[in-house]
């Protein structure tokens, strides 16, 4: 039980944390708010201000406030600001914790979860920091840490650690963080532990209780807790992030171990690449042990400095090397290649190496392995390394030939004439046939190439096999480079390696892949506030999961010069060469972006989302008119003139509506729904169009071909396809609403409407006694209600799933009386195969329909109602 002071101060404490300034409070507004007497508050709060917990403001009436307060409030938490993408992946999570330690009413109880290694003792950890800095609890508040992977065998030992000794965590956590640690440990039937922590803590002590939990955790326990946070891992973090993490790491280390660290580009890319299944944990701990075998070489060598290389690494790490160049344009953005980084006393330093002087592929890979060499690298690590590197630096090659403006008479001096002409015919053949064009400088640098390989055949260095297997399979290409080596064999009368083919068919393929890349454009979200941008990128890549989604926001109080170089420097870095599509919400935007276009030759083209324009106007309006339909047509208005192309969707909208009748299970389902439909809507300009796929890919093919000519209003059917933009209406609602609500059921905009009571059958039968003249609806009544009641008390059936088994039973005995077949597929015999225990308990309920109606289900009519209990 807390004493009356703990109270106040508590008080005092969260109504702090929640002002943006300073907070001064009267002994009658905590009076008030406490339901104490006035006296007894001020006794409690003179004695606060003596222990200097409190400052007094003497005036009329007297004030109070935190002791320091002016130091905490109204600034930025820096806590969360220590957490490496507190803006970006992490801005939710943190934002989640604030809230939840704010929270007005008493704090929430927090489930962190997240994959091993993604960071949850830290996050737990800046939590407490941060409610230390916003005065919710005090400077010398306790943090402690429980670990239940070390009471794995004593679950007795933790209930006694968290709850029931003398001195037990709750107890001595109290006014401060409890943190209980891989709480997915605790087995199910010690679960009682966590139930009963989370209600102590949240009723009988005022302690802020954090766990933290892999995604293994129970469900229903997940769901007692009411705050979950979740918390990203390394591979769903940006690359900028981990680079962000990995030089951090890095500066450690350098204070840790007192030297300055070296380490070259081409390990960076490795270390930021290569697969990290532990996550952060994992990542630091590669780097702790790269750096500690430095250190031991460096202490045997007598070296003031610590060299990272890739033999000091677990060997894995080398894996990021082949993952590079899929992603070089955005590690180069991070990296400087060609570079060594030193990290030194929170300092990071670039050294760019000199450019060699390679003319040819083959003279780079020996200069290359030669430098390499001389840094202590064994071959394997080489070969990695230029593997990994040797396709950008072919297209560098080439690009280097068209810079210096090298012509057929200059090349005509330092290569053969007739190899010249072999080439030329080779490209123009290869032009032909691949149906692109080749700018001159790859024939330049193909003649340079086969010119050094031809006369240096002997002293040479093989391609890695990665890199022949890769070309290979450019089957195409491949095979057309080695007949034209062939060709050059016989003319010059040399035998040429075959990995000769892999190196030219990089020639005729490399502008074809410069180009795909250069055909995608990037994409600027820019507008105006603090983070009205980042907000909507962050849900737009959380969605699209594409990188190339960038965001700009314009701080209204930044000066406009700032702002413009700032966002030049932004469109410089982004655009990469590639064009930029930027979206806006005010001109001013417009105008910074157009003239930084200009100044700069990026090809920006431009699109206006005048959502802060709108929300200003109607903030206005509002203001001078009382007629919201007056304010409405204006903003139409508005919005229309600012989208002329909304007429596009005029277009759709003449589209013809259709509303899809879809069954899973075979067609029969869907022409009853479309029966029932047409017999009674009238919906103008409206067609119904039956749906039979039990294929979720030709599903959506069928989907996708009918959205060309047609506006899907509806799908209607016995289980939601959860297809995306398109309302959902189950055959449960469809035939629960008496006929003259239908209309007022579509109106509903695909909002499912929860069902309650009984089915009532009787609407079905009355449907199928119209579409089935021959069947005997007297039975379907009398006998299919009690078989679905045993099929839902076996296997617990939500209300589409009995509608349609009823549906489909009816549709199987007026099938089986008029002795129809169905067809049997592969994967219908699989089904069957897979769920012998609920075909077999099947056959013993359906036994009154055979014997009633005289008929005889085989396993392949069973097949679809497995289908529907099993929700396939």
């Amino acid at each position: 039980m807390k004493s009356k002071k703990e109270m106040i101060l508590s008080v005092i404490q969260k109504t702090a944390g929640r002002m943006e300034g300073e907070f001064e409070f009267s002994t009658t507004f905590l009076a008030e708010k406490l339901q104490m007497q006035r006296s007894n508050v001020s006794t409690i709060l003179n004695q606060l201000v003596s222990e200097s917990v409190l400052d007094k403001i003497n005036g009329r009436p007297v004030l109070y406030r935190l002791s320091g307060q002016s130091t905490h409030n109204g600034e930025e938490s820096t806590s969360f600001q220590q957490l490496i993408g507190y803006n970006n992946s992490l801005k939710n999570a943190i934002q989640l914790a604030k809230a939840s330690v704010m929270y007005p009413d008493g704090r929430l109880s927090i489930l962190l979860m997240s994959e091993k290694g993604s960071g949850s003792s830290r996050f737990a950890q800046t939590i407490y920091d941060y409610v230390v800095e916003k005065v919710i609890i005090n400077s010398d508040s306790p943090y402690i840490k429980i670990n239940c992977n070390y009471f794995i065998h004593n679950m007795k030992g933790l209930r006694d650690t968290l709850m029931e000794s003398e001195n037990n965590a709750l107890k001595s956590a109290e006014n401060g963080v409890l943190f209980v640690d891989h709480i997915h440990l605790v087995p199910d039937e010690w679960k009682t532990t966590i139930y009963d922590l989370v209600s102590k803590a949240t009723n009988d002590y005022n302690t802020i209780l954090i766990m933290s939990s892999d995604y293994s955790i129970d469900s229903r326990l997940k769901e007692f807790i009411p705050v979950k946070i979740e918390l990203p891992n390394l591979k769903k973090k940006k690359l900028s992030e981990r680079f962000e993490f990995i030089q951090k790491q890095l500066i450690n280390e350098s204070i840790k171990m007192k030297q300055p660290i070296h380490i070259e580009s081409y390990l960076l890319n490795g270390l930021l690449l290569y697969p990290c299944s532990g996550n952060y944990k994992q990542l630091q701990d590669d780097i702790r042990m790269g750096c500690a075998n430095a250190y031991t070489r460096s202490f045997q060598s007598n070296v003031d400095s610590l060299y990272l290389l890739f033999e000091d690494f677990p060997s894995y790490i080398r894996k990021g090397l082949l993952l590079y160049k899929n992603n070089y344009p955005e590690i180069n953005r991070l990296i400087n290649q060609d570079t060594t980084y030193s990290f030194e006393n929170n300092k990071v330093e670039k050294v760019k190496e000199e450019d060699k002087n390679s003319k040819t592929v083959y003279e780079w890979v020996e200069e290359t392995t030669n430098s390499l060499k001389s840094k202590g690298l064994n071959m394997e690590d080489i070969e990695v390394i230029i593997t990994s590197d040797l396709e950008k630096r072919l297209y560098t090659f080439t690009q280097g030939i068209e810079k210096e403006n090298i012509d057929k008479e200059s090349l005509s001096k330092i290569v053969d004439q007739h190899l010249i002409e072999l080439t030329d015919q080779f490209l123009d053949e290869a032009s032909e046939k691949f149906k692109k064009v080749y700018p001159s400088s790859v024939l330049y640098g193909l003649c340079l190439h086969l010119s050094f390989a031809i006369e240096r055949v002997h002293d040479r260095r093989k391609l890695n096999k990665e890199i022949i297997d890769d070309m290979k399979s450019n089957k195409e290409e491949y095979h057309f480079s080695a007949q034209f080596l062939k060709k050059l064999e016989q003319e010059f009368q040399v035998q040429l390696y075959d990995d000769e083919s892999a190196l030219v068919t990089m020639f005729l393929i490399q502008r074809n892949r410069d180009e795909i890349k250069s055909e995608y454009p990037v994409f600027l979200i820019a507008m105006h506030g603090e983070s009205t941008a980042s907000s909507l990128v962050d849900v737009v890549s959380s969605l699209t999961k594409s990188d190339q989604v960038y965001a700009y926001d314009l701080l209204l109080d930044m000066d406009i010069h700032d702002a413009y170089e700032e966002l030049k420097a932004l469109l410089i870095d982004i655009s990469n060469g590639r064009e930029v599509l930027m979206m806006y919400d005010m001109g001013s935007l417009k105008t910074m972006g157009e003239t930084i276009a200009k100044e700069t030759g990026i090809n920006i083209h431009f699109l206006v989302s005048p959502t802060t324009l709108l929300a200003l106007e109607c903030a206005r309006k509002i203001t001078m008119k009382n007629n919201v339909t007056e304010i409405l047509d204006d903003l139409k208005l508005t919005y229309e003139s600012y989208y002329p192309y909304v007429m596009e969707n005029y277009k759709r909208m003449s589209m013809k509506n259709i509303i899809v009748a879809l069954c899973m299970t075979g067609e029969g389902g869907a022409i009853q729904i479309k029966q029932y439909l047409d017999k009674h809507l009238d919906i103008e300009n409206a067609e119904v169009i039956p749906l039979a796929m039990n294929n979720t890919k030709q599903l959506i093919d069928s989907i996708n071909h009918l959205r060309e000519m047609h506006n899907i209003l509806y799908i209607i059917g016995t289980e939601n396809p959860q297809l995306h933009n398109i309302p959902f209406i189950s055959v449960a609602q469809l035939f629960s609403l008496p006929a003259s609500k239908l209309t007022m059921l579509l109106s509903i905009g695909g909002v499912e409407i929860a069902m309650k009571g009984k089915m009532e059958y009787t609407r079905i039968c009355n449907n199928l006694k119209e579409e089935l003249p021959g069947l005997d609806i007297d039975g379907i009544k009398r006998i299919l209600p009690s078989i679905i009641g045993q099929i839902n008390e076996k296997y617990s059936l939500n209300q589409d799933q009995r509608v349609g088994i009823f549906m489909h039973l009816a549709g199987s005995i007026n099938r089986l009386t008029s002795n129809e077949s169905i067809p049997i597929s592969k994967d219908d015999t699989r089904i069957l195969m897979k769920n012998k225990t609920i075909l077999n308990d099947l056959h013993d309920i359906l036994k009154p329909i055979e014997n009633y109606f005289d008929i005889k289900y085989k396993d392949e009519e069973l097949e679809n109602l497995i289908r529907i209990i099993k929700k396939i």
